[in-house]
């Protein structure tokens, strides 16, 4: 199974970089207030939905880390988070948390492998 159809079948949103189009961040002077506020930089990634092809789109990067490496991303958590009543909500931040997915796939495995040893689990009566 590839990356792609792995985060299909996970519910999982996949991002993949390519290292185009990159825009360093920068800062603007808002009219009303007179104040320097900053820009994040933004570069080009295409988000995998589960069609046939990924849709591209200007994603935003930390400016202190800089533009993300190329490679495959999945959605970080950090994004959302609870709100009123114990739902769950987006925070609207315009910086995303991309997760390196070949880090998250080496965690599952490892996560898998520890299950594995500790045996099955009997389940409750």
């Amino acid at each position: 199974m590839n990356l792609e159809e792995f985060a299909k079948q996970a519910g999982l949103v996949l991002v993949e970089i390519d290292g185009s189009g990159v825009e360093q961040a920068r800062t603007y002077t808002d009219k009303l207030t007179g104040q320097v506020k900053p820009l994040p930089g933004r570069q080009t990634g295409f988000i995998w939905q589960g069609g046939k092809y990924p849709v591209e789109v200007g994603v935003d990067f930390p400016t202190e880390k800089g533009p993300y490496a190329p490679g495959m991303y999945f959605l970080g958590g950090p994004i959302f988070s609870a709100g009123d009543y114990g739902r769950v909500q987006f925070k609207g931040t315009r910086e995303l948390n991309l997760v390196d997915a070949d880090e998250v796939l080496d965690r599952l495995t490892l996560a898998a492998s520890a299950k594995g040893a500790a045996g099955p689990k009997e389940k409750a009566a």
